[in-house]
């Protein structure tokens, strides 16, 4: 194991990066039991760790250190200077919405066009796991843990997560899960192990609904969707298809550096909602280290990754799904839903 020194402490394994005098180094463990710890300076304090947390494994192993003013875009389009999430239709006021998510923003008509989604209705995951290995999850039966689910939770300390029926985006039932600081994940390894894996040589759709309640913009790197090779000590093992910083979306890797697609500080969608409201998110990532974001059904080019990048993905053999920020996090609370992998695209309606 790597060792680095900043004021005469032994740091965990991370490449240093600069940016702004902003000094950055960052780590997170998680293991199989769930426990988990987490340190960050990337705001340039002292390492935040939360109680209770271990030194065994990993969740990331880069922090964002990037600091200044970033464009501050419109939620639903309406009257913002960026890019918005509503706008399927012509609106006034600011560029082009993304995604038809608001419905109103943008100066022109908006990219995507998909439309808004509608919660309610029958869980379309009834069967979590099918026959030919692809996943389908509404958390309808068995929550992650019991016999019978995919998924497991991966919570740190002080962290919580259930299947209840406060919050469903369709069916009865969703994962609901809260975090003080530490991280929140629903992780499964069953759709990159099996024979008739769904995730084979790294081609895979990925579909969720996510509620994300705080409304406080996190203030440094954030994690939400991660596919990764736990066993690799490679400083690429994990790629964030979302996650980002400041309150921003953006997809992530880290090799010698921190590489954001949308790079921090220029226009970019921002999360969490206010107010908040269910979304879809599909991802596609394929074989030739490429990853395609999708927000309500539409295309959000900007998280795009392409070959011509060189980003080295890791072999994917886990995923996980929640949240995790490095630095100072306000108390988080979220919901997931209708979780779906497969080899084709999934869609929100399905």
């Amino acid at each position: 194991m790597r060792r680095s020194k900043q004021n005469g402490r032994r740091l965990d394994p991370i490449r240093a990066r600069s940016q702004r005098s902003w000094f950055v180094t960052a780590s997170v463990c998680m293991i199989a039991s769930g426990s988990a710890c987490m340190k960050d300076n990337s705001l340039g304090g002292d390492t935040v760790s939360p109680p209770g947390g271990s030194d065994a494994g990993k969740l990331d192993s880069a922090s964002s250190g990037a600091g200044g003013a970033i464009v501050t875009p419109g939620i639903d389009g309406s009257g913002a200077d960026t890019q918005g999430l509503g706008g399927s239709t012509a609106g006034t006021g600011g560029a082009p919405g993304v995604g038809g998510v608001g419905g109103g923003g943008g100066g022109s008509a908006g990219a995507g066009g998909a439309g808004p989604i509608v919660a309610g209705g029958a869980s379309n995951c009834a069967t979590p796991v099918s026959s030919v290995g692809k996943l389908c999850d509404g958390f309808e039966g068995p929550a992650p843990g019991a016999a019978g689910s995919a998924f497991t939770f991966a919570l740190g300390a002080g962290s919580t997560g259930v299947v209840d029926t406060t919050k469903p985006y369709r069916g009865s039932k969703s994962v609901h899960m809260k975090t003080n600081g530490a991280q929140a994940f629903i992780t499964e390894t069953m759709s990159f192990a099996q024979p008739a894996a769904v995730a084979t040589n790294n081609e895979l759709w990925g579909r969720m609904f996510i509620w994300f309640a705080t409304t406080a913009n996190p203030q440094s790197h954030d994690v939400f969707i991660t596919l990764e090779d736990p066993a690799s000590t490679a400083a690429s093992s994990q790629l964030h298809v979302a996650g980002g910083s400041r309150g921003f979306l953006a997809s992530q890797i880290r090799t010698t550096s921190d590489l954001y697609h949308p790079p921090m500080g220029t226009g970019m969608i921002k999360f969490p909602l206010v107010p908040p409201a269910w979304q879809c998110w599909e991802w596609h990532t394929t074989a030739a280290n490429t990853l395609e974001f999708y927000v309500d059904g539409a295309l959000y080019a900007p998280m795009s990754v392409t070959a011509a990048d060189k980003w080295p993905f890791p072999i994917f053999k886990s995923m996980s799904l929640g949240f995790l920020q490095f630095g100072t996090t306000p108390v988080t609370e979220m919901w997931i839903d209708e979780v779906a992998l497969d080899s084709a695209r999934i869609g929100c309606d399905n």
